[in-house]
């Protein structure tokens, strides 16, 4: 094995991933959470720009809100706070 394989080995990622859609939230829970033009691009760079999330991605379409984070951090998903990145400020401040 490569010194490169064994470090690349040696490295963590969790993949942390939030989301709803149409079947597990009702529609009043989901269109607070939805964004709406203008919001999803900031919403994105406050995500990426949390200190320990490496990558992320927000996909926000009419059925489902979701949002995906690579970060070293195991417990990142329960200190992530929702009003940093959704659209809404009434919602709770934790994603857990």
């Amino acid at each position: 094995m490569h010194n490169t394989e064994v470090g690349l080995a040696n490295r963590v990622t969790n993949l942390l991933l939030v989301g709803l859609n149409h079947r597990s939230a009702p529609v009043e829970v989901h269109e607070r959470l939805a964004f709406s033009n203008g919001l999803l691009q900031p919403a994105l760079r406050r995500l990426v720009d949390a200190e320990t999330i490496s990558e992320g991605a927000i996909l926000s379409t009419c059925n489902r809100v979701e949002v995906i984070a690579c970060t070293n951090d195991r417990d990142a998903a329960s200190w992530l706070p929702l009003s940093a990145i959704l659209p809404s400020t009434d919602e709770p401040d934790r994603l857990t």
